[in-house]
């Protein structure tokens, strides 16, 4: 609450360790206010912000805020209850503290939020008072914390890549069943091919010998055959021998 408080166009008044310097004015009638926006008004011997209405005198002009010191804290402008343009402000050892950019009551523009020390903490940029696109975050010592992306205030998160790992049995049992199964069968596979081979290649060895056994069984079978083979019979003559006549014989008739 501003005490003793007087009630003109341009007000300078102290509250506690600050005072402020603003300017007011009716509200022009003409103008009707936007649900969405926040207005800062003046009523009653006080400053009020609310957001899609107001009563009394809105702020309407520059605005200055400054500490026990005499130091600026804060500076902007109001145009008709609503922030516009640069707004800047300070910490009490005069380094700078926020630089934002307003149009008719919100955040749209670049920014930048400054360590005590005067260092850059952090920097982006609004859009209808959402951040937008890449926000840079810094450590007191001027090098980069982290970065982060938004589109229309959220925060996009990167996709991660994934990374082909061999899976453990023991982790996927379901899996490693399945795989298991296809290893068995082309283990069988493969064992059936082999045995297939084998047994051609004893097939194609055993039948040799066998063969050639075989052969030279019949040779001397047939030799030992011919040996036993009895010579032709001659046909026994059943004739008659012929009678021999002696020429000289006396009993030749």
């Amino acid at each position: 609450m501003f005490k003793s408080l007087k009630i003109d166009p341009t007000i300078t008044q102290s509250n506690g360790d600050s005072t402020f310097t603003f300017h007011i004015k009716k509200p022009d009638p003409d103008l009707q206010p936007d649900l969405k926006k926040y207005y800062t008004w003046f009523h009653d011997g006080d400053v009020k912000t609310t957001r899609g209405a107001y009563t009394g005198k809105v702020l309407h002009g520059v605005y200055e805020k400054f500490n026990h010191q005499g130091s600026l804290l804060g500076k902007g402008e109001f145009n008709h209850g609503l922030k516009t343009g640069v707004w800047l402000s300070w910490y009490d050892n005069g380094e700078m503290r926020t630089q934002l950019v307003y149009r008719q009551g919100v955040r749209s523009g670049p920014f930048r939020e400054f360590y005590v020390t005067g260092e850059t903490a952090k920097k982006g940029k609004y859009r209808n008072d959402k951040l937008v696109g890449k926000i840079i975050h810094y450590n007191e010592d001027g090098t980069t914390l982290k970065t982060e992306r938004f589109d229309n205030g959220k925060l996009i998160v990167p996709k991660v890549k994934k990374i082909k790992v061999k899976k453990n049995k023991t982790t996927h049992p379901a899996t490693d069943s399945l795989r298991q199964k296809k290893d068995r069968k082309s283990l069988k596979r493969s064992d059936l091919k082999k045995k297939k081979t084998s047994e051609e290649g004893n097939s194609k060895n055993l039948k040799k010998p066998t063969q050639i056994k075989v052969k030279a069984q019949n040779k001397s079978d047939s030799k030992t055959e011919k040996k036993k083979r009895p010579g032709k019979l001659k046909k026994h003559d059943t004739s008659q021998p012929k009678a021999y006549h002696d020429p000289d014989d006396p009993t030749r008739l």
